[in-house]
């Protein structure tokens, strides 16, 4: 199981970046293909890190 620990954590993580993202709404009008850039973008900051 130890081995596996650090994917899971990663999975983990986006997991919760994605179930925080859509529970949030936007401050401003922005169009929908920003918003899932936005996420994107999100995610793969936790995959480099």
């Amino acid at each position: 199981m130890r081995k596996y620990l650090g994917p899971l954590l990663i999975l983990f993580t986006i997991i919760l970046t994605v179930f925080f993202w859509s529970m949030t709404e936007p401050l401003k009008t922005v169009s929908v293909n920003r918003q899932y850039s936005q996420l994107v973008a999100g995610i793969m900051m936790i995959c480099f890190a």
